[in-house]
């Protein structure tokens, strides 16, 4: 990664800021709902990651679901670094409850698998349009020395 970001992982109350509307995605370790800048009105998407919970000794029982605060932190410093309009842009971080939410910016349209599905076949031209924005995305971060494991 080039360049070190000093990320601070707010422990105001979310919901003083955000309205927290209906659920738009989820996955394994995480939530995804609507909310609503209660200041501005621009609509965002907030990543509830589960947190897993340290003991005492900063141990982690490994069975346990979600990801652990360090790795929380990473993956936010990560996506906070990353300027490519392919790549959704992080605003903000929050501690909420037993989770960490990422304030990030809301795309619409769903998951290309479920349009590609829908579609049944896309032409070359859409294809292709598609391939390239992804790739573009992907050399992007590996620029920087990243690796993407989860491509959707």
């Amino acid at each position: 990664m080039s360049k070190d970001i000093n990320l601070t992982i707010r422990k105001d109350n979310l919901e003083d800021f955000y309205i927290i509307g209906d659920k738009i995605g989820d996955g394994h370790f995480a939530e995804v709902k609507l909310a609503t800048c209660k200041k501005t009105g621009i609509q965002y998407a907030a990543k509830f990651i589960i947190r897993k919970r340290q003991n005492m000794f900063g141990y982690v029982d490994p069975s346990a679901v979600g990801m652990t605060l360090n790795d929380i932190e990473r993956e936010a410093k990560i996506l906070a670094q990353l300027d490519n309009e392919t790549i959704i842009k992080l605003f903000e971080v929050f501690h909420h409850k037993d989770s960490v939410v990422l304030i990030l910016e809301l795309v619409t349209g769903g998951e290309l698998f479920a349009r590609v599905a829908e579609c049944e076949r896309l032409s070359e031209e859409e294809a292709s349009n598609f391939i390239s924005q992804i790739l573009y995305g992907v050399d992007h971060i590996h620029n920087l020395g990243i690796v993407h494991l989860d491509l959707k």
